[in-house]
């Protein structure tokens, strides 16, 4: 089921007369939809923009941690499975099964996840404008201005302030004076849709010949079909069609002739995400984490930060950058650690070699290791940076990884002095 056929239609239709907002969200994916909610909700009035009809429908695998869910539980109808167990797959083949009592993920049909967030913002009140491009946005002393062109008209609409929630690569951000990604922050993902050979649980893949310096899956959605994919900073070359034949020839799925696509992930944040009047939220800031590339979850919750920072803006009727500058700080304080430490870990990563690999998961899945028992006891699918660092406390993790060579110690350093000093 797609977005239009859930969205009510009333609300659909651009009113030429009714140009003037409180503000104005750019993006109605995880993000835009979390803030038009949280704002519509406190009474604003909101219009959310949109270049797509189908909205929700981005590349993603669509898994949610248990904090997600609790901020925005998904309908029973939107839940694939439920991620209880996975197993993690050594470039040697080694098998390793880490298994919870309870369910530590949720795997979702995205497109209706997220379209259901619009639809709960709409029956708030936000204004959703769907087929619209946004061509220019600039700001006065008094006002924010959003052009737009739906069909072959052009729009003009004026507001308080703008949240750019556009997702990775947008030029929207830069329209604003803002800065874009460093080319090298960021990973390719590619995935397709797979017939299952038989029930499986979630299998992540290691090693240079599967993902260099980074990973692939499958993931079930049931007993007959799956998502495969893989993400990585490095190029892939040739890398998804040899996964998909190893999984074929060794009797995971059933074909390999599958339709493959490919979407970008940021893994830092831009180096400024506010200026006068105009906030950036989501992918379109760089918050997805780069140990695992997810990033619907910190899409919402930075919505929610966003929508108390304007409310915060709107008390005081000051939006000029020194007020905006509070989103800043705010997300910082709630997301800057995990999202240094989780981009430290993937560094760190991206320089074992696949005897390394095999080392550290042999390591880590001993039942005798404190850091298996780290993981078994204090694993957050959406928060990593405490187990990560819990488990280079550990003196047989430090020295395995001070055994793999000097060059890991600037990384290793990075670690220490975010626990010294934390994050800003």
């Amino acid at each position: 089921m797609t977005s239009y056929t859930i969205l009510s239609k009333r609300k659909l239709i651009f009113q030429v007369m009714n140009s003037t907002f409180d503000i104005i969200v750019i993006g109605a994916g995880p993000a835009g939809n979390s803030a038009a909610f949280h704002l519509a909700k406190t009474g604003y009035n909101v219009a959310v923009i949109d270049k797509r009809y189908d909205i929700g429908n981005k590349l993603c695998t669509g898994i949610i941690g248990t904090s997600c869910a609790e901020l925005f539980p998904p309908d029973p109808l939107h839940i694939y499975n439920k991620a209880q167990s996975v197993t993690i797959v050594t470039p040697t083949g080694n098998y390793h099964t880490i298994t919870k009592s309870k369910p530590q993920g949720y795997i979702i049909d995205r497109v209706s996840y997220i379209s259901s967030l619009g639809t709960q913002a709409q029956n708030k009140g936000a204004h959703f404008i769907l087929g619209a491009t946004v061509t220019n946005i600039s700001t006065k002393s008094t006002l924010a201005t959003v052009e737009l062109k739906r069909g072959s008209e052009t729009h003009t609409l004026n507001c308080k302030v703008i949240i750019i929630a556009t997702g990775f690569s947008s030029n929207i951000p830069m329209m604003a004076g803002l800065p874009n990604f460093n080319t090298r922050e960021y990973m390719v993902g590619v995935q397709a849709n797979a017939h299952l050979c038989e029930p499986t649980d979630t299998k992540v893949y290691l090693g240079s010949k599967v993902s260099p310096g980074s990973f692939g899956w499958l993931v079930p959605l049931d007993n007959l079909n799956c998502l495969v994919g893989m993400v990585s900073r490095n190029k892939l070359n040739g890398h998804m069609k040899t996964f998909l034949c190893n999984l074929k020839e060794s009797g995971k799925i059933d074909s390999s002739d599958v339709t493959v696509k490919k979407w970008g992930i940021p893994i830092k944040p831009l180096r400024k995400t506010y200026t006068n009047r105009i906030l950036v939220i989501g992918d379109a800031a760089g918050f997805a984490k780069p140990t695992t590339g997810g990033g619907i979850y910190y899409s919402i919750l930075s919505g929610k930060i966003a929508a108390d920072s304007v409310n915060i803006a709107f008390a005081s009727n000051t939006f000029d950058e020194s007020s905006m500058r509070n989103y800043e700080v705010t997300w910082k304080n709630k997301l800057g650690k995990e999202l240094k430490v989780g981009y430290y870990a993937r560094s760190l990563f991206e320089k074992l070699n696949d005897a390394q690999i095999d080392q550290l998961v042999n390591n880590i899945a001993s039942e005798d290791s404190p850091a298996n028992k780290i993981l078994l006891n204090n694993f957050s699918f959406d928060w990593h940076s405490n187990v990560i660092h819990q488990a280079l406390n550990q003196f047989d993790i430090l020295n395995l990884f001070k055994s793999f060579g000097s060059n890991l110690r600037p990384i290793l350093k990075q670690f220490q002095l975010q626990q010294t000093n934390g994050t800003e």
